[in-house]
C-alpha cells in the first residue's frame, strides 16, 4: 500500500512540474501573434514570463533555505538567498534586459542548488525531472530575450 502512495504522488509531481512550465509560453505565442498582426495587435503577455520565472526562483530558494535548516547546515543558508535579491531588486531597479538575463542565470542557479542539495539524497528521478522542466523553461525565455 505504501509504495503505491509514492508511486502516486511521484506522478503528481511529475504532473504539476510539467503544468508549471506552461506560463513560460505564454510570452512566446503572444509574440507569435504580433509576427501575425504586427500592426494591429498590442502584445498582452509582455514580460509574464520573466515575472513568473522570479515568483519560481523565490519558491524554489525558499524550498532550498528550507532544506538547509533541517540539515541544520548553516554555512550554505546565504546560497538560496542570491538569486532571490538579484532578482528581484534587479526587476525594481535594473535595466529590463538586466532582468531577463538574471530570470534565466536564476532559474539555471536553483538546478545547480537542487543538484547540491538533493544530490545526498538518492532522489535521481528528481533530479532528472528538474533538469528537464528547467530546459523547458530556459528555451522559451532565451528565445523571448533574442528577438
Amino acid at each position: 500500500m505504501r509504495q503505491e502512495h509514492k508511486l502516486t504522488s511521484m506522478k503528481m509531481i511529475v504532473l504539476l512540474s510539467f503544468l508549471g512550465v506552461i506560463p513560460f509560453y505564454f510570452e512566446f505565442f503572444d509574440y507569435l501573434l504580433i509576427l501575425n498582426y504586427q500592426y494591429e495587435y498590442q502584445p498582452k503577455f509582455r514580460n509574464s514570463s520573466f515575472i513568473y520565472g522570479s515568483l519560481i526562483i523565490s519558491f524554489l530558494s525558499g524550498m532550498h533555505w528550507q532544506k538547509l535548516i533541517n540539515d541544520e547546515n548553516v554555512k550554505l543558508l546565504y546560497l538560496p538567498m542570491i538569486p532571490v535579491i538579484l532578482v528581484w531588486s534587479s526587476f525594481f531597479f535594473i535595466p529590463e534586459i538586466f532582468f531577463k538575463i538574471i530570470v534565466i542565470i536564476g532559474l539555471i542557479w536553483c538546478l545547480l542548488m537542487d543538484l547540491l542539495i538533493l544530490r545526498k539524497l538518492n532522489q535521481y528521478w528528481f533530479l532528472k525531472l528538474r533538469a528537464i522542466v528547467t530546459f523547458l523553461a530556459v528555451a522559451p525565455l532565451f528565445v523571448i530575450f533574442f528577438v
